[in-house]
């Protein structure tokens, strides 16, 4: 369908029910977040994976829930991690593969990976177009930077 000016259908019901079906994954992502940099008891590693996977929940949203489910009970049962350095990591993700180990055996921690978290879309918007402006990663500089700033200061960088 050719769309011409203003003449925008709304939104359709499934639009809105699948909204809500991975707002609730998007929910424990969130979880996950918290547990990485507030918990201290999910590693950078671990974040950077599932958050990196929320970018199409590795093309199942149901399996993807259930690994994080999973993931989220495990993790909920560990002692709390110690690091002298707090870390955040920016822009694309890593392509090395050992890097977070070989921060975690410097004796930093990765407590934030801010285009990962970015795919996550963790804003708990109601209106999906709002969910999407507030996507910073495709957008300028401004918002990014905005959203680093306060990242540093819940997560004590």
């Amino acid at each position: 369908r050719v769309i011409k000016g203003n003449d925008l259908d709304p939104p359709s019901a499934d639009i809105h029910e699948t909204k809500r079906r991975l707002d609730k994954i998007r929910k424990k992502l969130v979880e996950l977040d918290r547990l990485t940099f507030h918990d201290n008891v999910v590693s950078g590693f671990e974040n950077h994976l599932f958050l990196l996977s929320s970018s199409d929940f590795k093309s199942d949203p149901e399996l993807f829930e259930k690994e994080l489910d999973e993931f989220l009970q495990k993790a909920g049962t560990r002692r709390p991690k110690v690091e002298k350095v707090r870390l955040g990591y920016l822009g694309v993700p890593p392509i090395f593969s050992d890097l977070f180990d070989r921060v975690e055996s410097l004796g930093g921690r990765v407590v934030f990976n801010e285009i990962q978290r970015q795919f996550s879309m963790p804003y708990g918007c109601e209106d999906l177009t709002e969910q999407y402006l507030k996507y910073t990663y495709p957008y300028d500089m401004q918002g990014r930077i905005e959203d680093i700033k306060r990242a540093v200061e819940e997560r004590r960088l």
